[in-house]
Order: structure tokens, then C-alpha cells, then sequence
């Protein structure tokens, strides 16, 4: 085992691998105590980190690195007779859930295939936006599709919520927005994420009000007025205005505490 004192990081995006360098810290038979050393990290390998001081901050960005879709609050389905595919939406990343991908037969006189096979496609999506979704975070669900596939899929959904007695989807079918799109693959997202029409519908159901950036604003103008050494210190007197706009959001979808802070134990100070 190999231990270093990081001093330096570089990410390479190209290659996704992460270089960090410093002084080796441990006895290693192929690197002498006290060199410089560079390591190259790669995705699924495993490494420690050892800090002196975890706080909050620290904790907080593993957990958002860990599991990325928690930070989602736009949900989107790419649809196309017989393809789909459900992602989460983050300020960084799209992450597909599921993909869907069902052999429609042609529609042929005397045959039911082609409309038994639309609602089985149907109905394996309809289980995957409830199984993948979480409304509670979620504020906005874009469904996009060429001609009118979104809204039969729409409609399926609310035949069949109403059938099964699905609260879930019930009681948060106004996030959907219907939009187009060329196809059913994922590169098709950025269609419509460009068309401003949808997305101000999008926007409308989320929570960002001009309030909650006012009492933003208040804040920041609120903190700027100190100027010492015991700034984290003082932030934490004025935890009324931070905690005013963490919990605009009724939902609670992000929470937290904003804090700034000399040192490790300004930021739990602040924090509680």
C-alpha cells in the first residue's frame, strides 16, 4: 500500500481519471519515504482517504458524488414507438434509469399484435417512471417523443393510475410536460432542453421563485458586512436568514446550511 500527502490535483476528463500528487508518507519498496509521487486514479478502483478534519462540506459532496440522482429535480422520458428511455437530470449529469426497447409488429388487418404490443411498451414504461421517480424531489417530468406518442403515453398512464388507484402519479401528473422530440434516443434530450417554450413550463413547476433568490440576495448582503477573522463565527448568528432560504423550498428537496467559515469548527458552529 501506497500513501501520499496530497498536495496537488488534476482531473483528466478525456480519459475520466483523476491524478493526484505529493509526498509518500509510508515505507514502499518501490518508492522511498519522502519522494514525490504522482497516482492515477481510475473509475472502480479502490483508494482511502484520510483527512484530519471531516465536516459537513466534505460529507455533504461524497454523498452528492455517491449517488447523483438524489440531487435530480428534473426527470425526463425519450420516447418513441417501441423505445424509451427514463433519465434523471441533474445540474451535471443525466442519468438513464431505464431503457425500454420492444419489437412493435406492423399493424396488419384481422391482427391485434401491433395494439397489444403498444400497451405491453406502455405499461413497461408507465412501472419504470414509477419505479425510478421519486415525486417527492422531483419537480418537473418532460416527455418527449415524435408525433403524438407522449400524449397516448399520457393518456395510458392516467387511464390506468385512475384504475389502479395510483396515488403516486395521481397526485403529481401536473409535473408532466408534454414536448417533442425526434426520437426515442437519449441524444434526443437536448431538443428538449433547447425548445423555450417547454422550458419555461418546466421552470414554472419548479420552486425557484423570485423570493427565495431575494432572500438570497439579503444574505449574501447580510454576510458581506463583516470583515474579520471570526466571519464563520458570526455567520452562525445569522442562521435565521440562511435557514429562511433553505426552507423555502416546501418540498425539501435541498436542504442544508450555507456556511463560511475560519476552520473546521466554524462550518459546526454555523451548522448547529
Amino acid at each position: 500500500m501506497l500513501t501520499i500527502d496530497v498536495q496537488k490535483v488534476d482531473f483528466d476528463p478525456d480519459v475520466l481519471q483523476l491524478r493526484i500528487s505529493g509526498t509518500v508518507q509510508s515505507e514502499n519498496e518501490l518508492v522511498r519515504l519522502g519522494a514525490h509521487h504522482t497516482l492515477t486514479l481510475e473509475l472502480h478502483q479502490n483508494f482511502t482517504i484520510v483527512k484530519e478534519c471531516w465536516d459537513q462540506i466534505f460529507l455533504d459532496r461524497l454523498e452528492e458524488a455517491i449517488h447523483p440522482e438524489r440531487q435530480a429535480e428534473i426527470a425526463a422520458v425519450v420516447m418513441q414507438t417501441g423505445l424509451a428511455h427514463v433519465c434523471l437530470v441533474t445540474g451535471a449529469l443525466t442519468i438513464t434509469k431505464a431503457c425500454i426497447d420492444t419489437n412493435i409488429p406492423k399493424k396488419r388487418v384481422g391482427s391485434s399484435q401491433h395494439a397489444k404490443s403498444i400497451v405491453k411498451f406502455y405499461e413497461a414504461v408507465y412501472q419504470a417512471v414509477i419505479r425510478h421517480i421519486d415525486f417527492a424531489k422531483v419537480k418537473a417530468v418532460l416527455v418527449g417523443s415524435p408525433g403524438f406518442v407522449n400524449q397516448d403515453f399520457f393518456q395510458y398512464m392516467q387511464k390506468e393510475s385512475v384504475r389502479r388507484d395510483d396515488r403516486a402519479f395521481i397526485e403529481n401528473k401536473s409535473k408532466f410536460v408534454l414536448c417533442k422530440a425526434s426520437s426515442g434516443h437519449k441524444h434526443a434530450l437536448e431538443e428538449m432542453f433547447s425548445d423555450p417554450g417547454e422550458l419555461a413550463q418546466t421552470m414554472l413547476r419548479m420552486n425557484s421563485s423570485r423570493s427565495c433568490i431575494a432572500l438570497t440576495h439579503h444574505l449574501l448582503s447580510s454576510l458581506s458586512r463583516n470583515h474579520g477573522p471570526n466571519d464563520g463565527y458570526k455567520s452562525g448568528q445569522r442562521s435565521r436568514n440562511i435557514e429562511q432560504v433553505y426552507a423555502h423550498d416546501g418540498e425539501g428537496s435541498r436542504s442544508g446550511v450555507l456556511r463560511l467559515r475560519p476552520r473546521c469548527q466554524g462550518a459546526r458552529a454555523a451548522r448547529h
